[in-house]
């Protein structure tokens, strides 16, 4: 057991770093400053918010989707992909990388990159395994069922 002295110190100084505004505060809400700006149309303003964002945490996946939907609404998607192509390898596991990156993908016509994209993705299926084989016979027909209003076989 720690005398009072230092249990009040120890106190103190986990107050005092707590009241401290962190570096991950600072880079959520330049996150989100830029991300007001590419809503309201500021595409270039915002990419600067985003790079400051990566300058103070160069592993913030979050900027890079920024940077590459900024890049994908501007219609430079070689450009996006590779904004899309960082922000996937820091967060593998995010369906909404994959998405914008799949999407800029098929806007340069490269459909065939696709399928390693899917290979790469680190998510569970959301599908039941006993479906998966009626998911990629429904995929691969464009997702098109051949009876109107057919139900899905999944839940």
């Amino acid at each position: 057991m720690l005398p009072k002295t230092q249990t009040a110190l120890l106190i103190l100084i986990t107050a005092f770093i707590a009241a401290m505004p962190g570096r991950a505060d600072d880079v959520h809400a330049t996150l989100d400053r830029a991300d007001e700006l590419a809503k309201s149309g500021k595409p270039e303003e915002s990419n600067l918010l985003y790079r400051e964002a990566l300058k103070s945490d160069p592993e913030c996946w979050g900027a890079y989707l920024g940077i590459g939907r900024n890049y994908f609404t501007a219609g430079e998607y070689e450009k996006a992909s590779a904004a899309f192509e960082q922000a996937a390898e820091l967060q593998p596991s995010n369906p909404e990388l994959f998405y914008w990156l799949g999407r800029s993908y098929i806007q340069q016509q490269q459909p065939d990159k696709i399928p390693e994209l899917l290979a790469r993705q680190t998510l569970p299926s959301p599908i039941p395994p006993r479906h998966t084989s009626r998911w990629r016979e429904l995929t691969t027909r464009g997702m098109k069922s051949t009876t109107p209003n057919a139900k899905l076989p999944w839940p």
